[in-house]
């Protein structure tokens, strides 16, 4: 929400609780004025001069937006087969069927006709649609999945909310980046064992809610039930669980993930080089990965900035090879 410094003692208060509202811009003319009170609300993001200032600042926040967005899963152990959460039920499935689907030129053309109206009016995002579309197959999908496009977004809202029409859709993609990522995982830990076990890291930020959930089933799963992008760099994450963490609504995370490249169920592979982003160590896993939850700690006596220890589960997993056999026959009953 952007508003006027000199509305901001009627809206501010009146606005700054409701769960809707991520962040607040004041836009006036004196910053030093309004920077007074601006520490009791820690919603504000900042006082701005200049309207361009503003946009790089939104930019920032739709970013950190996204990163708290990814859906999850949680799942307590031993809990019984029929009581799964749909939400890890549904991502299997759907990540299982779009990789037998076999897609051609016609559904590519199809989803740029779709983008082509959907955003009608947008120059700059039909600017980006006529160049993924003529430039598709000469850059990897890991490429375009990393830059700053309507693809990102489009991706993640539809997986968050398990929009069908749109997953359908852009299901093509889904394959081909899970594909790739998999082509990579093959060529950089062909030889991987435990002894070449690492660490890598996520922050962002849960709702309450979701905390306290994970919080309770410790020792059980969590899915992550979308392309999960992670770091090699701790300070890089931290920040984004840092800066989640400020919001009175949310409690920041960092997830501090230990993966063994030589049995997992879901196939990752370093994007370095290949990312939009030259400059980030990052570590992306495909569509539904899924993590047992060791334990947790508070950062710093900070009690809405927490680590939490993961581990990436193996193939061999019993309790995960269990769920996976429930759910293909629960959605293939006569297979």
């Amino acid at each position: 929400m952007i508003i006027s410094g000199s509305l901001r003692q009627h809206i501010v208060p009146r606005v700054h609780n409701m769960s809707q509202i991520d962040s607040i811009f004041i836009f006036c003319g004196n910053r030093k004025y309004h920077e007074q009170w601006t520490t009791d609300w820690p919603k504000i993001k900042g006082i701005f001069t200049h309207i361009t200032c503003i946009c790089e600042a939104l930019k920032e926040v739709a970013l950190q937006c996204e990163q708290n967005a990814i859906p999850m899963s949680f799942m307590e152990t031993n809990k019984k087969l029929d009581q799964l959460d749909p939400s890890f039920m549904y991502t299997q499935i759907i990540k299982e069927i779009l990789l037998i689907i076999k897609f051609n030129q016609h559904h590519i053309q199809d989803y740029f006709s779709y983008c082509r109206d959907a955003f009608e009016g947008d120059k700059k995002e039909i600017k980006n649609i006529k160049r993924l579309e003529g430039k598709y197959h000469r850059k990897i999908s890991i490429y375009w999945y990393t830059c700053q496009i309507f693809l990102y977004p489009m991706l993640n809202r539809a997986l968050r909310l398990m929009d069908g029409d749109i997953i359908t859709r852009v299901g093509f993609f889904i394959g081909d980046l899970h594909r790739q990522i998999e082509k990579l995982h093959q060529k950089q830990y062909a030889s991987a064992t435990a002894a070449n076990t690492f660490t890598v890291y996520r922050g962002q930020g849960l709702s309450t809610k979701d905390f306290e959930k994970m919080m309770n089933i410790k020792g059980g799963l969590i899915s992550f039930n979308n392309i999960l992008s992670t770091s090699t760099v701790r300070k890089v994450s931290l920040g984004f669980a840092q800066n989640a963490g400020r919001s009175p609504d949310q409690v920041g995370v960092l997830f501090i993930m230990k993966i063994n490249p030589g049995q997992s169920t879901t196939p990752f592979a370093s994007i370095a080089g290949i990312s939009d982003f030259q400059e980030e160590e990052e570590i992306l896993f495909s569509m539904h990965s899924v993590f047992r939850i060791q334990d947790f700690k508070q950062i710093a006596e900070n009690n809405r900035l927490y680590e939490v220890n993961l581990v990436l589960t193996a193939d061999n997993d019993p309790e995960l090879s269990r769920l996976t056999e429930y759910i293909r026959k629960e959605s293939c009953p006569n297979s």
